[in-house]
């Protein structure tokens, strides 16, 4: 008769926390940016996210969260503060109730640009 080991699920996981890169931002972007003081991270996540799904909207759920590094319900709402005082040019901060607060691109949001040269965000 087989003999079976029983290895736990845990085991299977990479040890080493998931690293996290952000590709090719331009300058501008990031000096835009800098009023959002120690909410750029948030900014920088979600601009990950938004490239990596190609979408020109994203809302700040759980997921989002957990990148930053699950601060608290005060400190999130400090962030959000701080992110919404971005130019609408660069993104708009929709606030929405019983659900995650919906953060869309504007004109001057880095866009995604292929191997081909073409863009990959969608409007």
């Amino acid at each position: 008769m087989a003999s079976a080991e029983i290895i736990p699920a845990a085991s299977f996981r990479s040890p080493t926390k998931a690293r996290r890169f952000i590709p090719a931002v331009p300058l501008s972007f990031i000096q835009e940016t800098l009023v959002v003081g120690d909410a750029l991270p948030l900014v920088l996540v979600l601009l990950m996210e938004m490239r990596i799904r190609g979408a020109a909207e994203l809302a700040i759920g759980p997921a989002i969260w957990a990148a930053v590094g699950n601060p608290s319900k005060r400190i999130r709402a400090r962030l959000l503060r701080q992110v919404s005082k971005l130019s609408p040019n660069v993104c708009t901060l929709t606030p929405r109730t019983g659900r995650p607060h919906l953060l869309r691109v504007g004109p001057n949001w880095p866009k995604t640009i292929t191997a081909t040269g073409a863009v990959a965000v969608q409007f």
